[in-house]
């Protein structure tokens, strides 16, 4: 059984980590929800945000944003991290168990390098 934990705000995967309102944890099996339970977290801190995750036995986390110590922290604590996801949580969801989540499910700009062109007189 995989245990997947989603940062929410509403129906949608939270834009920022540290402004979730909850973690909405699931068990999967054989692709199935075998169980969910929600927490708040509107009254813990950030810490104990991510002490949640292996009390809970979470092994991938998805979220929004969020900041490189956290996501360290995180990962350190051997849960995968799905950072920078966006939409609605069943597309989300659907999204991960088809194996498309990075592609499909991305921030916008996230994950891409741009490249800017000088123009001018010093373009080398």
């Amino acid at each position: 059984m995989k245990t997947i934990a989603f940062s929410l705000w509403g129906g949608r995967v939270s834009p920022v980590f540290e402004s979730s309102s909850q973690l909405f944890i699931i068990g999967l099996e054989d692709n199935l929800i075998a169980w969910q339970k929600t927490i708040s977290l509107i009254p813990l801190s950030r810490m104990e945000s991510i002490r949640i995750l292996p009390e809970n036995n979470v092994d991938v986390l998805i979220c929004g944003a969020i900041s490189t110590p956290y996501a360290k922290m995180i990962q350190a604590q051997g849960v995968e991290l799905f950072a920078f996801v966006t939409g609605e949580f069943q597309h989300v969801l659907q999204a991960y168990l088809n194996g498309t989540i990075t592609v499909s499910c991305s921030m916008p700009g996230c994950g891409r390098r741009r490249r800017r062109r000088r123009r001018g007189k010093n373009q080398q």
